[in-house]
């Protein structure tokens, strides 16, 4: 059976995305995939061993959950717990060998009692809060909470972190969380030597700030090649872009003037319409927002998405387009012909980010893995 709706996904232009986002940013710097909430909506597990493939030995993940699943998918990868945990979490963190990032010292001690348990070190990295907001310590207590680690036993910071929440629209706020940041990194260095990676780089701000690579960064747009809005003068790795949407025409319909079309009647007809019925929808994760806005690709041309996107539908006007039939393929991110129409369009068009754009994607839309080796 033909699926209604469907995502390919090109691991080979990851493996090159990384590849290149590795000569941009230089060798002696390490790369950690983001690959939380089901990498983007591309597939961890397919991800992960694509990032595997290219030589990535850290990987991102937001959950512990998520983490268990790729500790059986790629058993010997560094994975990072990018998010806060619960005390009840500490056993499986450790028993996972996930690297998760503390901010206080109530997680450090569920953490090295977890240690204890298991008969082994429990590895973190010490968060901090640069001015971000929602996790970290704050940079005067750091040192401290690194030195009440070192008390502890049974866990060891082998690195230091943060987050930038506005790498892409305020740079001298950026550099001044990288400079607090390095600062309590020399703070803690100070009494403590087991801090071997110091990292803070996003896409956005591997690509602004080349001085906050430091020991390693954290692409997630980049690997998917999705490039977050910065300026046309900044470098850009030549990514490639791995996700395709693609549907199929299901209906045919011929409308006359003064037809409403979908929900609430937001658009009524003004001129004999050919309307092409997708079986697409907000369902599926394909924006609701696009509404009236957006467009899709058939033929190689764009057909314009008329009226409200429906729960598991979408309407677009092929009356320009008669090649447009029952059974046509129909793209709605990626390239058909020399048409395009990229995430970053769409995040544009509904004045979201990217990431929403990709991990709204369902369940229900299967993924076809191109280019697996």
């Amino acid at each position: 059976m033909s699926p209604r709706v469907w995502a390919e996904v090109d691991l080979a232009a990851v493996r090159h995305n990384l590849k290149e986002i590795r000569a941009h940013v230089g060798l002696r710097v390490a790369v950690m995939p983001v690959v939380k909430a089901d990498a983007y909506g591309h597939g961890a597990a397919e991800i992960a061993r694509a990032a595997t493939m290219a030589g990535c030995d850290w990987l991102g993940v937001a959950t512990v959950a998520e983490g268990a699943d790729l500790r059986q998918r790629v058993p010997g990868a560094s994975i990072a717990l990018l998010a806060p945990f619960l005390a009840d979490e500490a056993d499986e963190i450790v028993r996972l060998r996930l690297t998760p990032l503390v901010s206080d010292l109530d997680g450090a001690r569920a953490l090295a009692l977890a240690g204890q348990r298991g008969r082994t070190a429990a590895r973190v990295h010490l968060e901090v809060d640069t001015g971000m907001g929602r996790s970290g310590a704050l940079p005067g207590d750091v040192a401290r909470l690194a030195t009440h680690l070192g008390r502890m036993g049974s866990i060891v910071a082998t690195g230091i972190a943060t987050h930038f929440p506005c790498a892409e629209t305020d740079p001298e706020a950026t550099r001044r969380q990288l400079a607090t940041l390095l600062k309590a990194t020399a703070e803690v260095r100070a009494t403590d030597t087991t801090l071997q990676l110091v990292h803070c780089a996003s896409s956005a701000a591997l690509l602004l700030y080349p001085e906050s690579r430091l020991d390693m960064v954290r692409p997630g747009l980049l690997v998917y090649g999705i490039v977050p809005p910065v300026p046309p003068a900044v470098p850009v790795p030549p990514v490639r872009r791995a996700l395709t949407l693609k549907t199929r025409v299901v209906l045919v319909r011929q409308l006359p003037v003064g037809a409403a079309v979908s929900y609430g009647a937001t658009r009524i007809l003004d001129r004999p319409t050919r309307v092409a019925t997708l079986p697409v929808g907000y369902g599926d994760g394909y924006p609701r927002a696009l509404g009236n806005v957006g467009r899709v690709l058939v033929g190689g041309r764009s057909a314009p998405i008329l009226g409200r996107i429906c729960m598991d539908m979408t309407l677009a006007d092929v009356t320009d387009i008669p090649e447009a039939e029952v059974g046509s393929e129909v793209v709605l991110i990626g390239t058909q012909g020399e048409a395009a129409i990229g995430v970053e369009e769409i995040a544009r068009t509904t004045d979201t980010t990217e990431h929403d754009v990709t991990t709204r994607l369902t369940p229900r839309v299967p993924r076809r893995y191109l280019g697996a080796s």
